[in-house]
């Protein structure tokens, strides 16, 4: 489908939709468009159900079209209640000073708050980190309590239900009080749990593999028989750590054909690169093994799937973990989580609540000299002192950037940022990182472009993927370096 109809932008910087010469309706086969009769439905919003704001609970749908019209007619400034999504609010301007943009968040909040100024000299609760709290949200209960600053948290007001459970390292109710305590009392320096750390540390075995995916679940399928929303894995990278500590950009894989499905190449070519040695595979969050898992059930649906499917069946499943019933099943060499490594026994002030890896990593530069030291010189590349394979002499930190790796790459697409684009296509951490790589695959699947273009692109790709897994190989030698 995607094929049939591609897109090009005009010399005038339009775009325009060509539609392949000689397509016939026949040649579509099933369409996927479908004629339903909503009168029904609509009627019934508009006479009997309430709309879902947050303005009230009885608002009828006529009435909420009378209240918006007249709202912005009288052009009011119409207040709505503070909730967990203020969180994401769009029309929030953190910069301050006389001829700054304004603020539409501020505004909602001082009039909530009547806190005024302190609002943008305060962390707010919107950077409480609300993960692994069960079924409650920690933001929503602050705010039912009228509490707007970290600083104003009791630890009663967070505290679980059922008490704080026992775990190795911090729990998630010690990892709040860890970050509120940093902003009570203004402490910049990182928490770290060193003897926790080191005694993980010493079950890994070298050399370590560091893996990143770049992935894609478009609603109208790329391929034939696929389902919409089913997952692609079109790229990964690769970084390996020795025991003495040198490292190297091991391998990458990326898939650019129009039309090709590259799952089964995709974990035939990380086979091929895992299965060198036994040493340890590190992923960052649950994102990698949640895809090996679906390209394990595809393998397993798939009436043609290739001679090879057993093996990297048995692949996949020895390298991740999985779900049987009830039971969690292991794989004799399941990936080990950085994040959890993270979560577990680091809390950088610097990141606040986030624990994106693109938080952390500006974060853990931040807390390493060793790093700065190491990686503002010119030893990333091509035979160089950390081997690539896509860069020459390239430095990753430097202040001009404010140290962010990240920075130092040239945008993939040039009329768009990569982090707006990672934030409309994200809303979890483990996939947020991924938006720009999932744009450019999307891209070259059903637009028209030139060959010198789709190359420049492919080499974008090929650097964002590789700085995704040397950032964390930054990560594990900031760790180590905290741990000496």
């Amino acid at each position: 489908m995607n094929q049939m109809f591609t897109v090009r932008r005009t010399e005038e910087g339009g775009k325009e939709v060509l539609i392949k010469p000689g397509l016939r309706r026949s040649d579509l086969d099933t369409s996927i468009l479908k004629v339903i009769d909503v009168a029904d439905l609509v009627h019934s919003i508009i006479n009997h159900f309430p709309v879902p704001t947050n303005f009230r609970d009885d608002l009828s749908f006529p009435d909420f079209v009378t209240m918006a019209s007249e709202t912005y007619s009288n052009d009011e400034r119409f207040f709505v209640p503070l909730s967990t999504e203020c969180k994401g609010c769009q029309f929030r301007n953190d910069a301050t000073g006389s001829g700054e943009f304004l603020s539409g968040f501020h505004e909602c909040w001082e009039n909530k708050s009547k806190l005024g100024t302190e609002l943008r000299r305060n962390d707010l609760v919107t950077d409480i980190w609300g993960g692994l709290a069960g079924g409650k949200s920690v933001m929503g209960g602050l705010l039912a309590k009228n509490i707007f600053l970290i600083k104003d948290i009791k630890e009663s007001d967070i505290a679980p239900q059922s008490g704080d459970k026992s775990t190795v390292g911090l729990s998630p109710h010690k990892r709040r009080m860890e970050q509120i305590n940093r902003v009570k009392t203004g402490t910049k320096d990182s928490f770290f749990d060193r003897d926790g750390f080191l005694a993980e540390a010493s079950s890994w075995k070298y050399p370590l593999h560091m893996i990143d995916f770049e992935t894609a679940a478009p609603a109208i399928p790329f391929n034939k028989n696929r389902h919409p929303y089913e997952g692609i894995a079109f790229q990964f990278s690769h970084h390996t750590i020795q025991k003495d500590g040198s490292i190297a950009h091991a391998g990458e894989y990326i898939s650019f054909e129009k039309g090709a499905f590259p799952n089964y190449d995709f974990v035939r070519n990380l086979k091929k690169q895992l299965e060198v040695d036994d040493g340890s595979i590190f992923r960052y969050h649950n994102h990698e093994n949640t895809y090996l898992n679906i390209i394990y059930d595809q393998l397993d649906a798939d009436p043609e799937a290739p001679d090879d499917k057993a093996d990297l069946q048995e692949f996949i499943r020895s390298i991740t973990n999985h779900k049987d019933g009830n039971l969690r099943v292991e794989g004799i060499r399941n990936m080990i989580d950085l994040f959890q490594i993270v979560l577990k026994y680091y809390y950088p002030p610097l990141a606040k609540g986030s624990n994106s890896l693109k938080k952390i990593l500006p974060a853990i530069i931040n807390d390493s000299e060793f790093l700065r030291e190491k990686y503002s010189k010119p030893v990333y590349g091509k035979e160089l002192l950390v081997p690539s394979l896509n860069f020459e002499k390239h430095i990753w930190i430097d202040p001009a950037t404010g140290n962010d790796p990240y920075k130092t790459l040239p945008r993939l697409f040039k009329e768009y940022d990569d982090e707006m684009l990672d934030r409309y296509f994200g809303g979890l951490d483990e996939v947020a990182d991924g938006g720009a790589a999932m744009t450019a695959y999307g891209f070259l699947q059903y637009s028209d472009i030139s060959d010198v273009l789709r190359e420049q692109l492919r080499d974008g790709l090929l650097g964002y993927c590789e700085l995704d897994t040397m950032a964390m190989v930054m990560l594990f030698e900031g760790l180590m370096d905290k741990a000496r």
